[in-house]
């Protein structure tokens, strides 16, 4: 049984969908979610059975661990699989329950739970029967944090898959008001403060005051959308900048001369490996110049978080040097055909449920 918080758009989402799909024909499986989203459609044609899970009162009343309880009982798994904080919490309270091994995945960094979901985690942890971190980045902030270090599986993608959808619908530079001379900077992500995207829309307007033809185009839904369109404006930049909203990323990737990525900090984001599968150059930002994905200099350029200008200078340093930009967009794409394939990934989970089912 897969238990998540979330069928919305997301790197967690999208590396269910992928693991569902990959393991239908090997393994019987059941989704609990909490939040119903546009992946519910997807997961839906695999075929698979899905269940929502809710509270009478209000989301996470009492009633709700009843409902993922009386789940668990109707399917009767061999293992639970959760991921996003709220479903492994759940999950491994309802798991230890009814006595149902529990595997969690963790997909953020400590400080994006914030203390008291910490507190709660370094509480409950301990009572799964294994901790699955994306990232060493993750897996080293628990490690410090609480004491023990997760097994570490990379988020991986579907590169045979990503490549026919992002050819499947494509998307004319003319239908989004662009032209071929136009340089774009792309970046996909929830519109929410963890990902940042004031900063890259500061350094953008740096970038776009020295070259008038650049133009920054931003796939995604948040809560901070309406904010992200007044700072555009307040910076007159806003005739530079363009929202896709809602719409799915993957016909957007094409258009993209190089990819942005302003997080200070994620697991592994699914956006920048889908952007580098793709051959397309990214620059990104880090609390380090150590990254579980880019080698700085090799297949990407790694600012440190929060510096506008030196985001801003990498950027331009992308613009301005072709040779550049063409060999660490090819370097890119070797770099997840190698690495982060969701061959690789699945593998890896299908190996702890053999070993957990034994």
């Amino acid at each position: 049984l897969h238990v998540t918080s979330s069928l919305k758009i997301g790197g967690a989402e999208r590396v269910l969908c992928d693991l569902v799909r990959a393991l239908k024909n090997e393994f019987d499986q059941s989704i609990a979610y909490f939040h119903h989203g546009p992946m519910y459609d997807e997961i839906k044609s695999c075929k698979i059975p899905m269940y929502k899970v809710k509270g009478h009162l209000s989301q996470y009343d009492p009633s709700f661990f009843y409902s993922l309880a009386c789940i668990v009982k109707k399917v009767k798994p061999d293992i639970i699989h959760s991921s996003l904080w709220m479903a492994n919490i759940a999950s491994i309270i309802v798991g230890k329950f009814l006595r149902v091994p529990t595997i969690i995945s963790l997909h953020n960094n400590l400080e994006q739970d914030g203390s008291l979901r910490n507190i709660i985690s370094k509480l409950c942890l301990p009572f799964s029967k294994k901790v699955v971190a994306v990232s060493n980045e993750v897996a080293s902030g628990y490690q410090n944090r609480f004491g023990y270090r997760p097994l570490v599986i990379k988020n991986g993608v579907d590169i045979k898959s990503l490549n026919k959808k992002a050819l499947d619908e494509p998307v004319s530079r003319e239908s989004i008001g662009l032209c071929a001379r136009n340089f774009i900077i792309g970046s996909v992500g929830r519109f929410e403060p963890v990902k940042n995207y004031k900063l890259l829309l500061l350094a953008s307007a740096k970038v776009i005051k020295k070259f008038d033809y650049v133009r920054l185009v931003l796939v995604g839904i948040g809560s901070q959308e309406a904010q992200l369109r007044k700072l555009a404006k307040d910076l007159s930049i806003a005739n530079s900048v363009i929202f896709i909203i809602g719409q799915s990323s993957y016909k957007y990737f094409p258009l993209f001369d190089c990819f942005a990525l302003s997080s200070a900090q994620e697991g592994i984001s699914i956006a920048l490996l889908e952007a580098m599968a793709l051959g397309i150059a990214p620059v990104i930002t880090n609390i380090s110049c150590l990254h579980d994905v880019i080698e700085n200099g090799v297949d990407g350029l790694i600012a440190p978080a929060g510096d506008i200008d030196v985001l801003a200078a990498l950027i331009e340093k992308i613009i301005k040097d072709c040779s550049l930009r063409s060999l660490i967009a090819q370097n890119a794409e070797k770099t997840i055909q190698n690495k982060f394939s969701t061959d690789m990934m699945i593998e890896k989970y299908k190996q702890i449920y053999r070993k957990i089912y034994k």
